[in-house]
């Protein structure tokens, strides 16, 4: 669990998560530099499972990556969590029940986290992810939430990013997926097993109806989404396309050129769908033609 300012809710999901986790299981938490009482609401707790390291701002995807290097070796299953929300009694029994299956083969596990507002009243959910996912969509469209996330240790440690690819990942669970894809295995749950806490502190978050694509637009006008997608296309192929089929290289192609720009009029000009639903593609579509900000 990687907390920044927390304080507010983050005991109510640790409670959620001690309740379940077994005797010799860890609850490894990294604080993100937080400014408020998210420490003061971790050491209250008197539970030895709790490993509890306070670190610096590094932002979320990079805490997170910190998290899975500090993770102790040699464990059945790692799963991550946001520090807002509340962990079902069914959640890590629904995900060792599937990988338990993929012992030494990289396996991802996510399940549809099901929307509440701040009093835990349900909203919605979010949305069923795909099967039959390719490499070509996995690149452009992130379809998992982290905070539903479960591996084995064998993704744990084939999808750790070096320094040098590092900082052109952006989003940590969109890594674990593409790299799951590519080299693995992915199961999507269609079970919730969460509660996914929607508030104005959300980093990133769902919402439910028009709400939705409102925090979409929000995220998209305030980041570049584009140049992150391409930066960690880049840094996949650095890391990782020696390795990579003919079929695949070519998936990263249709994305990116060998000369490492983003093949923009390729893309919107294309027969294919990239994405799963005609709406996330006209969504791309449209952000490949009217995005005016720079694309290394």
């Amino acid at each position: 669990m990687s907390t920044y300012n927390g304080a507010r809710f983050v005991a109510e999901q640790i409670r959620s998560i001690l309740a379940q986790l077994p005797p010799d299981g860890i609850l490894l938490v990294r604080d993100d530099g937080s400014t408020d009482a998210t420490s003061e609401s971790i050491a209250q707790f008197n539970d030895a499972r709790i490993q509890f390291v306070c670190g610096s701002n590094v932002g979320f995807a990079r805490s997170f990556f910190e998290l899975m290097r500090m993770a102790p070796r040699g464990r059945d299953m790692y799963m991550l969590a946001d520090q807002d929300d509340i962990w079902l009694p069914n959640k890590i029994s629904r995900a060792w029940s599937q990988v338990c299956l993929h012992d030494g083969h990289p396996f991802l596990y996510c399940a549809v986290p099901q929307l509440v507002d701040v009093t835990l009243q349900p909203i919605g959910l979010g949305r069923q992810s795909a099967a039959g996912v390719t490499l070509l969509n996995a690149l452009v469209e992130n379809q998992v939430t982290g905070c539903t996330v479960a591996m084995n240790e064998a993704l744990l440690k084939f999808a750790l990013p070096d320094e040098q690819s590092l900082p052109d990942i952006h989003f940590h669970d969109w890594w674990l997926y593409v790299v799951a894809v590519a080299f693995g295995t992915v199961y999507c749950d269609n079970t919730p097993t969460i509660l996914y806490r929607q508030h104005d502190g959300n980093y990133m978050g769902y919402g439910a109806g028009l709400k939705r694509y409102w925090r979409m637009l929000d995220y998209l006008r305030r980041k570049n989404w584009l140049a992150s997608m391409l930066s960690q296309v880049r840094a996949f192929r650095r890391m990782h396309g020696d390795a990579l089929s003919v079929g695949q290289l070519a998936a990263l192609d249709a994305v990116q050129a060998p000369s490492g720009q983003l093949r923009r009029w390729k893309m919107v000009c294309a027969a294919r769908r990239h994405r799963q639903t005609l709406g996330g593609e006209l969504l791309l579509r449209a952000l490949l033609v009217c995005d005016w900000r720079s694309l290394r």
